[in-house]
């Protein structure tokens, strides 16, 4: 029976350790030597794992040795059979590879200023559409081009679209206007519409043959006028029938009434102690009223003007107020309700009230007379029975006419 030496429990565990180092030495250096694809490296590592690792790390590793050898015995074959070229050759394929480079560098040019005569030309239609002011055709030309232009451009051009969308809405408005005012005979649409237009981004050269056509148009306006009033203005001058003719011709709306009562005589007379005796008699008789409508239809009749019975000792009646802008709005309208509630004269004398007030505005004064009116019929002193509006020419100081709106209104006391 064979004996062994006794060994100390440390000198084996020192030989272990000693032992599992190596194997890891041997199996790092065979996995790095197949990486490496080094047949003679593979080699050596595969002789210091003999007797260390497994064996089918060691027939693993010989596997992978045949490999690498038998394409290491590949590449030298092919390698003998590369043929070297001689200085003439390469000289030539350097040279047809040059002439190569030169004909697609030639082609590139060629196909850029292809491109850039294709993109100038469809440019210029853009342009051609831009000239003409033309959305429609604005939008053709790019749909035409696309591709073709610069994306910068082709933003450029679409700026410009919403300005000549609304140059056309413009210009779309002021012919409706001018066909408007010819049919119609009427100006005031078309001048709001060239008020607009002068603010828009439409050319000033379209705005002033909007203008020159609305001066056509007044113009055209003023001559019809005049002519109607040379057509009518020999009959109103025309003499009065006589003998036969005045029999036969029918009665006259505008007819002068006779004068048929005491206070008709008197105003006709404009005699002031008869017009104040007359009245006298006719406020003890207590028909006032009555007959100071009378007497106002008296006057109109006539064609006399309205009388003040402030200037005559009495304040019943009618006045006329003209109202201007150069007061305030309050001195109107308090001046308009003492007429109706009784005004005080100079020598502190309270007067009657007035039956009738016309209030008269001319111009800017127009809202100043409507709200001294709607003073008094709001404070319940008198009622409104007429409006009347009208649009006289004024002559100016250099000559030339302007219109001007006038408002007449008339007031009659709540009896």
């Amino acid at each position: 029976m064979t004996s062994y030496p006794a060994v100390s429990a440390e000198t084996e565990l020192a030989q272990l350790k000693e032992l599992l180092a190596r194997q890891t030495s041997a199996r790092e250096e065979l996995h790095l030597a197949v990486s490496s694809k080094d047949a003679v490296r593979l080699q050596t590592a595969l002789q210091a794992a003999q007797g260390l690792l497994l064996d089918v790390e060691v027939q693993w590793g010989q596997q992978e040795l045949t490999k690498v050898s038998s394409k290491t015995e590949s590449w030298q074959d092919g390698e003998e059979a590369i043929v070297i070229p001689s200085a003439e050759q390469l000289e030539q394929l350097l040279a047809e590879d040059e002439e190569r480079q030169r004909r697609e560098e030639a082609e590139a040019a060629a196909e850029e200023q292809r491109k850039a005569a294709e993109a100038e030309v469809a440019w210029k239609k853009v342009q051609d559409a831009i000239n003409a002011d033309d959305e429609g055709a604005l939008l053709k030309a790019l749909s035409d081009v696309e591709g073709r232009l610069p994306p910068d451009r082709v933003a450029a051009a679409r700026r410009r679209i919403p300005a000549m969308r609304a140059r056309a809405e413009m210009r779309k408005e002021l012919s409706s206007a001018i066909r408007k005012s010819e049919l119609e005979e009427e100006t005031v649409t078309l001048k709001h519409v060239i008020a607009t237009a002068k603010r828009s981004c439409l050319p000033q050269a379209e705005v002033l043959e909007a203008e020159a056509v609305l001066k056509r148009m007044e113009a055209e306006q003023r001559r019809a006028k005049a002519e109607k009033a040379a057509a009518t203005g020999p009959q109103s001058r025309e003499p009065p029938p006589t003998g036969a003719d005045a029999a036969q011709a029918p009665p006259s709306s505008n007819e002068v009434k006779a004068p048929a009562t005491k206070l008709e005589l008197a105003v006709l007379s404009k005699d002031k102690e008869q017009i104040q005796e007359a009245l006298a008699e006719l406020k003890a008789s207590g028909m006032s009223n009555q007959y100071d409508r009378l007497k106002l239809s008296c006057c109109f009749q006539n064609d006399q003007k309205p009388f003040k019975m402030a200037a005559e000792g009495e304040t019943s009646g009618m006045v006329d107020m003209k109202v201007t802008a150069k007061k305030s709005i309050n001195f109107y309208m308090n001046s308009a309700k003492a007429f109706f509630t009784g005004v005080v004269d100079t020598e502190g004398k309270k007067r009657d009230p007035v039956c009738v007030l016309n209030i008269s505005g001319l111009g800017d004064a127009i809202n100043v007379a409507a709200q001294a009116a709607g003073a008094v019929v709001k404070e319940g002193l008198a009622t409104i029975q007429k409006i009347e509006t009208s649009y006289p020419e004024m002559k100016l100081t250099n000559g030339s006419e302007r219109g001007c709106a006038r408002i007449m209104i008339t007031l009659h006391k709540k009896v």
